[in-house]
């Protein structure tokens, strides 16, 4: 698995508008470094990774964690950053606008394993879903606003999250501001709120809980979303 590769300062065009395909970052990798780094453009997803977690760490060059951040994307055709991987990385400021789906953090079962610390996430404008949580993460700050779909939908266990702040989301589809099917999560605080009738355009309620055994405190929900909570 390659190891140790870094962008710093720099912007990537991927000139979408005229292309048929392709990525603009698509890594397979350990030990990434990025740093005040712009996507823009890109004809498929912003950003993809992933990374092996379970071989090739008997020496230093194996060591998987990451730092990622201050990273900026903007106006992908697909997925503005899709992460797999690799896992234990630091993701510690993260700005996501436009894109099919905002960020997707996932599983195992697209090659690496995303388990990751978080410092914050704004994610905005996305036509789907703004921020999906596929794996155990522990974060601070995630913010998701004016997105077609869900704000936030955490389909994985075990993560835990201080701050969640969701506005105008659900204009087009989607069934709550907030999903949570999966099991075991944390939210510390959550702030859910539309401005308009326009904002969600089928009335979706604020926050809807299918998993079991979540714990979610200090919740806010207020505006014009169809009821609070389901």
């Amino acid at each position: 698995i390659p190891y140790g590769i870094g962008f710093r300062d720099i912007m990537f065009d991927g000139n979408g508008s005229n292309q048929t395909s392709g990525d603009i970052l698509n890594l397979y990798a350990k030990r990434l470094l990025v740093e005040r780094v712009l996507l823009y453009a890109a004809c498929g997803k912003g950003w993809f990774s992933s990374g092996g977690d379970v071989s090739g760490q008997e020496l230093y060059h194996g060591m998987p964690e990451s730092c990622i951040g201050p990273l900026y994307i903007k106006a992908s055709g697909s997925t503005g950053f899709h992460f797999t991987g690799p896992h234990d990385a630091r993701i510690s400021e993260l700005f996501v606008a436009g894109g099919t789906d905002g960020v997707i953090i996932d599983d195992y079962t697209t090659g690496g394993g995303g388990s990751c610390e978080i410092g914050l996430i704004h994610q905005y404008a996305a036509s789907g879903t703004g921020i999906t949580i596929n794996k155990w993460i522990r974060a601070d700050t995630l913010i998701a606003e004016s997105n077609g779909g869900a704000g936030l939908s955490i389909t994985g266990t075990l993560s835990q999250i201080s701050k969640v702040n969701v506005y105008r989301n659900c204009k087009d589809s989607g069934d709550a501001f907030v999903a949570i099917s999966g099991s075991n999560n944390t939210i510390s605080n959550l702030t859910a709120r539309s401005f308009s009738t326009e904002d969600s355009a089928n009335l979706a309620v604020g926050l809807l809980v299918t998993g079991y055994a979540n714990t979610i405190n200090g919740i806010r929900i207020y505006g014009t979303v169809s009821s609070p909570y389901a």
